[in-house]
């Protein structure tokens, strides 16, 4: 995995593509320093990435822009939810926590004043996105992880979809 990232450093220069395709493949073979600093210089050096933004401390499963295009919240296998400010790449306050297991779907409502999360805990949230705080009770009812979520175009309906073959609204 080390000999992987050496070879891509020596790419950075003259192909960026193939930088990163062994930079991901040699943190994935083993992940360490040396592989995670082959693959943060690969992303560091393409031309189409305007941020990274650092939080979550593993995999991120959901990402959406607010209505504005100013923040983006997301959601993570940490169990956390976060916003963060488009402009600066920054995370915003701390992060939004209440549910046990992955977050696997986040959703900003149309009028940007309410962020929806669902997850492995079979629940739905439904969080205030100015306070940053949960409102009510979580939403209960699936019988297995949420995967996807929406808010209705009037903001006032959430719709949740789940392993376990159903909707619910």
């Amino acid at each position: 995995a080390n000999q992987i990232a050496v070879v891509s450093q020596n790419y950075l220069e003259e192909k960026l593509d193939l930088a990163l395709l062994l930079g991901v493949q040699a943190s994935r073979q083993d992940e360490n320093f040396q592989t995670n600093n082959a693959l943060l210089l690969a992303i560091q050096k393409s031309p189409n990435i305007l941020q990274i933004m650092f939080g979550h401390s593993n995999w991120v499963f959901s990402v959406v822009f607010s209505p504005d295009g100013e923040r983006i919240a997301s959601g993570g296998d940490d169990g956390t939810i976060r916003v963060w400010d488009v402009s600066s790449g920054k995370q915003i306050g701390e992060p939004l926590i209440g549910h046990r297991g992955y977050v696997r779907s986040v959703a900003f409502s149309p009028d940007g004043k309410q962020i929806a999360s669902g997850g492995d805990d079979n629940t739905v949230r439904l969080w205030d996105a100015s306070s940053r705080q949960q409102i009510g009770a979580p939403l209960t009812g699936h019988s297995n992880s949420i995967r996807t979520i929406a808010f209705s175009p009037n903001s006032l309906l959430v719709v949740s979809g789940s392993s376990d073959e159903n909707l619910r609204l």
